[in-house]
């Protein structure tokens, strides 16, 4: 069961970045996340799962250095810890080479539409309840 589907507009911060910018890549995936939930949403007390793509126009970042300052930024918004992600999915595509969207989110189809003239980077993030009887 899906909790959230939300984009970060622009390029992720590394778990070893600096500490101001790490903040402020933290504050905005927060933000992003604030604003695609519900008012007087309660966090979630149960595992999750989350998916994360990363749509880059040029980038040398490693994508397991992207991932935990995300989660980091989705405590005490979404979820209570990061204890509870039982699961992740991460990807970085190029946003300059062919991409299959037959089964992709709308909000990422959305943003590649919205920014298919100025080709910017931007993170997709989804949330959701995860079934911890099920192997994957």
């Amino acid at each position: 069961m899906a909790i959230t589907e939300f984009i970060v507009p622009g390029t992720p911060i590394s778990s070893g970045a600096s500490g101001r910018s790490r903040t402020r890549w933290k504050n905005a995936v927060s933000e992003a996340a604030l604003a695609a939930l519900p008012d007087k949403h309660a966090l979630v007390a149960d595992s999750v799962r989350v998916t994360i793509v990363y749509f880059y126009v040029s980038t040398d970042l490693d994508l397991d250095n992207i991932i935990k300052p995300i989660l980091d930024a989705l405590i005490g918004v979404i979820y209570v810890s990061d204890f509870q992600v039982a699961n992740i999915s991460a990807a970085k595509r190029d946003r300059a080479g062919t991409l299959i969207l037959e089964s992709a989110s709308p909000e990422i189809i959305n943003q590649l539409a919205a920014t298919a003239e100025e080709t910017r980077d931007f993170v997709f993030v989804a949330v959701e309840l995860v079934n911890l009887t099920k192997l994957l």
